[in-house]
C-alpha cells in the first residue's frame, strides 16, 4: 500500500538466503506487486516464502501466524503505532518495527526500532530481531507490556489523564 514498505523487506530477505535458510517467511495483506516479488524472491533464493493478499487471511489466522513467528517485521511510512505490531508482541513475536512517534513506549530492549527503511538497515534489524528471539525473556517482557499498557484499565487511565490536563 501507500504506507507499507514490504518490498524493501523482501529485497533485504533476497540478500540473506543463507542466514534465513530453514525459516518460513510469511507476508500478509500484500498487494499484487508484493505478491509477485515474494514469488520471485522465493524462486531465486530457494527460501520458503508464503505470501497472502489483502483479505486472504482471517484475523484469527493472522494471530495464529504471529504465535508461530519468531519475529514480526513491520515497515511503514506512517507515524502511528502499529496494531499488528502490538498483536504480534502479544502473541510472542519479537517486533522489528519502523521507529514511529510512539514505538519506544512499547519496547526498548525486547524489540528492534528501525530508523531507516533501507535494505542494509532492514538486514541488520532482522539479524538483531532473530538474536533477541533466542531468549524467551524478551517475548515475556513484550507480553507483560501489552498486558499492562493495552488492558482496559490501562487504556481507561490513559484516556482519563487527557481530561485532567
Amino acid at each position: 500500500g501507500w504506507v507499507g514498505r514490504a518490498k524493501v523487506a523482501l529485497e533485504a530477505v533476497r540478500q540473506m538466503p543463507t542466514e534465513l535458510e530453514g525459516f518460513e517467511i510469511q507476508v500478509y495483506s500484500a498487494n499484487k506487486s508484493v505478491l509477485s516479488l515474494a514469488k520471485k524472491v522465493s524462486a531465486e533464493t530457494g527460501l520458503t516464502i508464503k505470501a497472502f493478499g489483502k483479505g486472504a487471511l482471517s484475523h484469527k489466522q493472522v494471530l495464529d501466524m504471529f504465535a508461530r513467528s519468531r519475529i514480526y517485521v513491520g515497515l511503514s511510512e506512517s507515524d502511528g503505532i502499529s496494531t499488528s505490531m502490538l498483536e504480534a508482541m502479544a502473541m510472542g513475536a519479537i517486533p522489528v518495527q519502523t521507529s514511529t512517534a510512539c514505538c519506544d513506549e512499547w519496547f526498548q530492549d525486547s524489540g528492534v526500532a528501525v530508523n531507516e527503511i533501507s535494505v542494509p538497515a532492514i538486514q541488520a534489524a532482522i539479524r538483531q530481531g532473530l538474536e533477541l528471539a533466542e531468549d524467551p525473556c524478551h517475548a515475556r517482557t513484550n507480553f507483560e507490556t501489552i498486558k499492562r499498557m493495552a488492558s482496559l484499565e490501562g487504556t481507561r487511565r490513559t484516556s482519563l489523564s487527557f481530561y485532567k490536563s
